[in-house]
């Protein structure tokens, strides 16, 4: 994961340097991110079999999914809200665009980081707890759940800047491109996080240390 952290922050600050403005140095960056995730996952879950557990009960796996799901969108939803409170307010009558730059590199530079070691330690739980054969199909379910509420809340995220002064948020133009990379970003966390645990419990249970 740290590697991941690394082209995403290296890639942003590279395409501030030659120019590049906070949208597309934020896209660019995700982007390049959640490729180099996907590259990751695909080497990692290729190299060696990953046991799978025995199924659970569906109750019991619905309950599990349901509190990954909550516990990956507070997750996101506290780390961005967290950084968003040190944007700028709006001015009255002024132009919200200096403050919905610097909450974007802030979501870029400080969220992100945070939402993808949240999201890997959350796949680390999901190793344990979702016993299930194909698992990674539970966490594409659950890494969608953020991206669908949030466009769900965009509306009333609207009302409440134009009442509060707040920073307003970008265009569902501008964020859905977004969405759907980060989407893909944490994806690719949740999912490397289950492989490592499944793989360590794995190795565990031959009497072998995982390396």
């Amino acid at each position: 994961m740290w590697a991941t952290l690394t082209i995403l922050l290296g890639t942003y600050f590279l395409l501030r340097q030659v120019g590049i403005a906070d949208n597309g140095a934020a896209f660019g960056s995700l982007g390049a991110a959640a490729l180099f995730a996907a590259l990751l996952l695909w080497r990692t879950a290729g190299n060696g079999v990953v046991p799978e557990p025995e199924p659970a009960p569906r109750s019991q796996l619905a309950r599990r999914v349901l509190t990954l799901g909550v516990l990956t969108y507070l997750g996101t939803a506290l780390a961005s809200g967290l950084v968003g409170g040190f944007a700028p307010m709006v001015p009255p009558g002024g132009s919200p665009d200096h403050a919905m730059a610097v909450n974007l590199r802030l979501n870029t530079t400080v969220a992100w980081p945070m939402i993808l070691l949240i999201t890997f330690l959350l796949g680390r739980l999901s190793g344990t707890w979702l016993s299930t054969k194909r698992p990674l199909r539970w966490v594409a379910l659950i890494s969608a759940l953020p991206a669908v509420v949030s466009l769900a809340l965009h509306p009333a995220a609207v009302a409440f800047s134009d009442k509060h002064g707040s920073v307003p948020p970008h265009a569902l133009t501008e964020r859905v491109p977004r969405m759907v990379v980060g989407t893909i970003l944490i994806f690719c966390a949740l999912a490397l996080g289950n492989v490592s645990r499944r793989r360590s419990l794995g190795q565990s249970a031959t009497g072998h240390e995982p390396a």
